[in-house]
């Protein structure tokens, strides 16, 4: 995929595409609790998004100069539903409450 040398993560990737295309992430995981016990590893269940996902709800958050090339060091986070990107949102453009 052309996006992931490019460093840029888009919407419909797997979770180990955008982790591939968007660097060190920090994450946030809702187990799906019909899949997952509840001392699951969260970084299993990421990982095992991409080949067999579930209803675990995923939130990577990233930070790199990629992803909005025009805006510097960026800082984001992607929501993922059954396995696949499905929102990016570049937080560093959030005003403070």
């Amino acid at each position: 995929m052309q996006v992931i040398s490019a460093k840029q993560v888009i919407l419909g990737m797997n979770t180990r595409e955008a982790s591939l295309a968007g660097g060190a992430y920090f994450y946030r995981v809702i187990a799906d609790e019909d899949v997952w016990d509840r001392d699951t590893d969260p970084t299993i269940i990421i990982k095992t998004q991409a080949t067999q996902p579930d209803n675990s709800q995923i939130w990577m958050t990233f930070q790199n100069t990629t992803q909005y090339p025009d805006k510097g060091l960026q800082t984001f986070q992607v929501e993922f539903q059954h396995g696949k990107v499905v929102s990016i949102n570049n937080i560093s453009e959030e005003t403070p409450c």
